[in-house]
């Protein structure tokens, strides 16, 4: 953590006290089981996941054992540099700081009401918020998520999926995703990659990678991280006027990663 005097520390207990105070008020009613649309997109809060821009850093196969005891081939993206998109999803917590997004997990409610429409088409899946006084959350910085390699495409058809095709170097904007809790872990899920634009020639992939890497958000989140070896960068000693800048800088993320969270926290709780 930051090198903080004491002012700095009373300040920051007094915030942790009140992040704290948030779970020990007098519990109300049950929260209701609210409905998540899987591919995210409008509508009540309670219904959609957030989404997230990225970059493709690595690409393998992967299978899953289905219900019959089948085989199925799927594919496995690692996903770095992402931006998530909030998306009004109920379970982001997003400070305003790259790479420092998290999600509280959620669990599918068993529903046989909602397995299938009146056109044999499948529902709204329902998951409910997983919130105790000391949770566990899943951090949406760089993620490994794996994808089925077919699907239905917007006409209902049968076919390969995006992910199936996906290489290193390729931006994606990625949907449907949320925290599923297995056990004592918790593991990023999504529903579907879609391409941004076109995918890089193999021999600009670096290039790409390079540019991709230059962006605003992803500078600000290497600056953010590269403060973490100088605690925060909240000693100046000896520092000059220009240090002194960039120092101040470093300590403003730092203050906008807890005061965020916080006020994410405090907006949930309601």
């Amino acid at each position: 953590m930051p090198k903080t005097s004491k002012a700095e520390k009373e300040q920051s207990n007094a915030a942790k006290d009140g992040l704290l105070g948030i779970f020990k008020t007098a519990i109300g009613p049950a929260a209701p089981r609210l409905a998540v649309k899987r591919g995210g997109g409008g509508g009540d809060r309670g219904t959609v996941n957030c989404k997230f821009i990225g970059i493709i850093t690595a690409v393998r196969d992967d299978k899953v054992t289905g219900r019959s005891g089948q085989t199925i081939p799927k594919t496995r993206l690692n996903i770095s540099g992402i931006v998530p998109i909030g998306n009004n999803a109920q379970d982001i917590i997003d400070c305003g700081i790259p790479g420092e997004t998290v999600l509280l997990p959620s669990v599918q409610i068993d529903d046989p009401s909602t397995a299938e429409d009146d056109k044999g088409g499948f529902k709204v899946k329902k998951r409910a918020l997983q919130v105790s006084a000391m949770q566990n959350v899943a951090k949406l910085n760089d993620v490994s998520i794996s994808f089925y390699n077919t699907g239905k495409g917007a006409d209902g058809k049968e076919g390969p999926t995006a992910a199936s095709t996906a290489t290193v170097g390729m931006e994606i904007e990625v949907s449907g995703v949320c925290a599923n809790p297995v056990g004592s872990s918790i593991y990023i899920n999504a529903s579907k990659v879609t391409p941004v634009g076109s995918a890089p020639e193999a021999h600009n992939t670096a290039k790409f990678v390079m540019e991709y890497c230059m962006r605003p958000e992803q500078q600000k989140q290497a600056a953010f991280n590269c403060s973490r070896a100088a605690d925060g960068f909240f000693d100046t000693t000896g520092f000059n006027p220009a240090q002194e800048h960039q120092a101040r800088v470093c300590q403003t993320m730092w203050k906008t990663t807890a005061e965020g969270t916080a006020d994410r926290l405090a907006v949930m709780a309601q």
